[in-house]
């Protein structure tokens, strides 16, 4: 299955979650918090020994574990602009990018994230992650909205990651008849801020505070429009 087939899947089965979830939680009376976190240069920081320790721990040894340690050794980058070449630097982590392997190396690299918070809901997509969880209201979820933040924030500091905060937010999704004015706007974890949004893109998918997909569909109707000048507002 090709990387577009499986980015697809992933979406149809998120949406799915969130359907059931979002009519399981209605009746209820739940409120569903999703944290999108987003990461600085996620596949340029990726540690080669904290990545070889863990391809050792998920059984990849021996002869195949020296093919990825000789794979990740002694890389050199430079820079050409015209007939104008930089010196070569080496190049002491992160993954390559542009090959099937960069992925898969970083998927092995963030698989036990999950681990952090067992109260969690985690869902994974290379470097697009979502963290879910329930309450009953505004008090809770700052509270488990924290918890989830110290976890992560935790594991990227062991990892070697860095949260980029101004790019992560969080969503309240909830019923349009749910009338709770007592929202926070923001939630803040030693110096950490993020902020509420109403829709956030994730796998492809505009998800907006009460899934009712309009957003999602007013942004795919713009994009046919530019290919297809037939269709009329």
């Amino acid at each position: 299955m090709n990387n577009s087939n499986t980015q697809m899947t992933n979406c149809n089965n998120l949406s799915n979650k969130f359907e059931n979830s979002r009519n399981g939680n209605h009746t209820k009376k739940l409120l569903t918090c999703g944290i999108f976190i987003d990461l600085t240069k996620a596949f340029d920081t990726v540690n080669h020994r904290i990545l070889l320790d863990k391809l050792y721990h998920y059984g990849i040894r021996g002869n195949v574990h020296k093919l990825f340690t000789s794979y990740l050794s002694n890389r050199k980058q430079y820079v050409k602009i015209n007939n104008i070449s930089s010196n070569f630097s080496k190049i002491g982590c992160g993954v390559p990018q542009g090959s099937v392997l960069g992925p898969l190396l970083f998927l092995i690299y963030i698989n036990d994230l999950a681990r952090c918070d067992p109260q969690a809901m985690f869902r994974i997509f290379a470097d697009d992650t979502g963290i879910f969880f329930h309450c009953h209201d505004s008090t809770s979820l700052i509270e488990l909205a924290k918890r989830s933040l110290k976890h992560v924030t935790e594991w990227f500091s062991n990892n070697k990651l860095t949260l980029n905060a101004s790019k992560t937010s969080f969503i309240v999704f909830r019923s349009s008849r749910c009338r709770n004015r007592n929202l926070p706007d923001s939630v803040t974890y030693n110096n950490i801020t993020i902020s509420r949004e109403t829709q956030v893109k994730y796998l492809g998918l505009i998800l907006d505070e009460n899934l009712n997909w309009k957003a999602h569909i007013d942004d795919l109707c713009i994009k046919l429009k530019r290919f297809f000048p037939i269709f009329i507002t």
